[in-house]
């Protein structure tokens, strides 16, 4: 059951080099945009401090109303990291999920129109496509999700491979490592 990406769902990293000055500069700010749903927790669980992060999510409180609201999750990691009070060469919205897009009852942003607003600012949009219901979701990603510097979607087949997925998705990141010869993102319309 795919779930809305909940507000309390983002998560604030912010990696330095000797530590942080006193005008709060940050080498990385990255949201970790989640997809809600329990399977995507229990992914968490693989391996020792993961374990203990797993349990912090799952003492957040869910909205769960029965959609998947991407563009939301993205425009919410915007804010997000404008409220944050650093600064920081690069910012990344890391979003991960298991499903498209779907129509709310309530205000929406689509995923397209979220994504031209991080290009705008200069924030990258990543992402994790796990493929268990949606096998084309990493192409849907791409055309619709992805945007920025260096952007690009890392996939997990499964649920199962979340973990692993998730783990060198993050290196890459924090690591600042592109991959050469891999296609660059569409750029926004």
């Amino acid at each position: 059951m795919r779930t809305r990406f909940a507000a309390l769902s983002a998560v604030l990293f912010l990696a330095t080099v000797g530590g942080a000055r006193a005008e709060a500069e940050v080498d990385l700010q990255s949201i970790l945009a989640i997809d809600s749903s329990a399977s995507i927790t229990a992914a968490f669980r693989d391996g020792g401090s993961s374990a203990a992060f797993a349990r912090t999510i799952e003492r957040w409180p869910r909205r769960v109303e029965g959609g998947t609201g991407i563009g939301s999750a993205i425009f919410t990691g915007v804010k997000m990291l404008e409220a944050s009070g650093y600064i920081s060469p690069r910012q990344i919205i890391d979003l991960s999920g298991d499903g498209r897009e779907t129509t709310m009852r309530e205000f929406r942003i689509t995923p397209s129109l979220a994504r031209n607003m991080t290009a705008g600012r200069g924030i990258t949009v990543n992402g994790l496509a796990i493929l268990d219901d949606e096998p084309d979701l990493d192409t849907y990603y791409r055309h619709e999700v992805i945007g920025g510097p260096g952007a690009f979607v890392e996939i997990a087949g499964t649920i199962d491979d979340f973990a692993r997925a998730m783990r060198v998705k993050l290196l890459r990141e924090i690591e600042h490592r592109p991959v050469v010869g891999q296609l660059a993102a569409p750029p926004a319309s």
